[in-house]
């Protein structure tokens, strides 16, 4: 939410070969998102008892994407720097 478009670096495998990939941070996480939710609805058995490592990532997520909203109030303002190249001077 606050880079929405910023890419992963991510091991994508395929079938026995892996490979390297530049994700889009968006689809990274909400891969994520649901692969914790499916293991922490899997682990609602009665014979399960690590149940509370996948809602504590489901639950961590929801909060910080629900805290994301109220918390940041505006936009950054432009970089001091965004008309030279950056904080060493123009790039060549």
């Amino acid at each position: 939410m606050a880079f929405p478009r910023s890419r992963v670096l991510a091991l994508v495998p395929i079938f026995f070969f892996l490979h390297m990939a530049e994700v889009p941070a968006v689809i990274f996480l909400a891969l994520w998102f649901v692969l914790q939710l499916v293991n922490g609805l899997g682990a609602l058995s009665p014979s399960s008892a690590e149940t509370v490592a996948w809602w504590a990532h489901v639950g961590g997520f929801a909060a910080g994407a629900l805290l994301m909203r109220f918390l940041v109030l505006r936009r950054r303002a432009p970089s001091v720097y965004a008309d030279r190249g950056g904080p060493w001077g123009p790039v060549d």
